[in-house]
């Protein structure tokens, strides 16, 4: 019991914490479409309070995260090697 009531407070932190920022709609530069304005989660290299992590959910669209932590892990590592490219 316990142990449940200290994971949601964990998640009910991070869901108040997580500020939300606006972007602009624009277009794609790979694929010419066009992307409507939205909001996402600024910026903070946190899996936890990402709209797309799994067991999150976007306030605006209501669609849960598809996004594992062993996925996040991945891109990251990613990212790392191409900026030392």
């Amino acid at each position: 019991m316990i142990k449940s009531l200290i994971i949601i407070s964990a998640f009910a932190f991070f869901a108040l914490n997580a500020e939300a920022a606006s972007v602009k709609g624009y277009v794609k530069h790979s694929s010419g479409k066009y992307v409507q304005p939205h909001l996402r989660t600024k910026p903070d290299k946190s899996y936890y309070n990402n709209y797309s992590s799994k067991g999150n959910y976007s306030p605006t669209t209501g669609k849960e995260g598809t996004v594992s932590l062993e996925k996040y892990q991945q891109r990251k590592l990613k990212q790392q090697y191409r900026v030392g490219e």
